[in-house]
């Protein structure tokens, strides 16, 4: 998935759990998944700790 040629302050994405764990792994780091913690938007948190 490529990113947009142009930003957009309104404009949506989002990661699968897969996906944000994968990217700490191929950088040297482990993942975890912390989810839930009550942001207002409903967004989710995940820890990188150096492996």
């Amino acid at each position: 998935m490529l990113n947009p040629e142009r930003p957009h302050a309104h404009g949506y994405f989002a990661y699968t759990v897969d996906e944000m764990m994968e990217f700490g792994r191929v950088h040297g780091y482990e993942p975890n998944y912390i989810g839930d913690w009550r942001h207002p938007r409903g967004q989710v948190m995940v820890e990188y700790r150096k492996g």
